[in-house]
């Protein structure tokens, strides 16, 4: 479960997968206020950044619709939502997105309850040289947009520690938060990028928008016990910044 705060400051525990928990997580990402209240019908979207239910003069007013998948929202702000699943805000007049004023698009991450977040928020790369530290002790200058930089500096946010080796078969992380290859289990830190399995690893290069996440599991993602989620924000050289670190959202 998750708990609201509605905007006569009451307390409201819904599901931690609803649209209203992504949208509480996104404002959070974005810097953006939003107001939340419950009725007779469930959830109620007050407004977004001051902006609510506006008549333009004729008898078509604006407000938020809300899309989920491309599909208009029955449900609104307590539809349960998947892994992957996009939630989308559009102020604009009844079903007429194409002329919104303004657009939210959320990209919906889930992972398994029992799963540790080591870090989940924006990570800043830039196209400049990046100089790693190899688990021998040696350093490495890489391309500043590639996985293993975005790790690098998820790491110095969130505080954790990582092991980074180079081969000729390119970069590999053997340990992330202590915890490497389990015989045992057969777990280890699965890639993926942008939601698809990355079998380029740490090498890979990352663009603007990219979501870079690690699994700690034995290859099947929804029993994962470790979880680095990452989106990327690729800016100017010289510009300052690591990242922000953020809750992930949990069913």
């Amino acid at each position: 479960d998750y708990t609201l705060t509605l905007s006569n400051g009451a307390r409201h525990a819904v599901d931690g997968n609803c649209a209203a928990v992504a949208l509480v997580k996104a404002a959070e990402l974005g810097g953006f206020d939003y107001n939340i209240s419950v009725g007779d019908l469930g959830l109620s979207l007050d407004n977004i950044s001051g902006k609510g239910y506006s008549q333009n003069g004729d008898s078509n007013g604006v407000y938020w619709n809300q899309y989920h998948n491309g599909q208009m929202s029955a449900v609104g702000l307590g539809a349960e939502l998947s892994d992957g699943d996009y939630y989308t805000f559009y102020y604009t007049a009844y079903g007429d997105h194409n002329n919104a004023t303004d657009i939210i698009n959320i990209k919906v991450h889930l992972v398994p309850d029992e799963a540790e977040v080591l870090f989940d928020g924006v990570v800043i790369l830039k196209s400049e040289d990046y100089t790693l530290k190899l688990q021998d002790g040696s350093t490495k200058t890489v391309a500043g947009n590639l996985a293993a930089v975005a790790l690098d500096k998820a790491s110095k946010v969130a505080g954790f520690e990582y092991n980074i080796t180079d081969s000729t078969s390119g970069l590999y992380v053997p340990d992330i938060d202590g915890q490497g290859w389990d015989a045992t289990t057969g777990a280890y830190w699965n890639t993926y990028h942008n939601g698809e399995y990355d079998m380029v690893g740490v090498s890979a290069v990352l663009s603007d928008g990219d979501f870079y996440t690690f699994y700690y599991c034995n290859g099947d993602i929804s029993t994962a016990t470790g979880v680095i989620n990452i989106l990327v924000n690729v800016v100017p050289e010289n510009t300052g910044g690591q990242g922000v670190s953020l809750p992930i959202i949990k069913p």
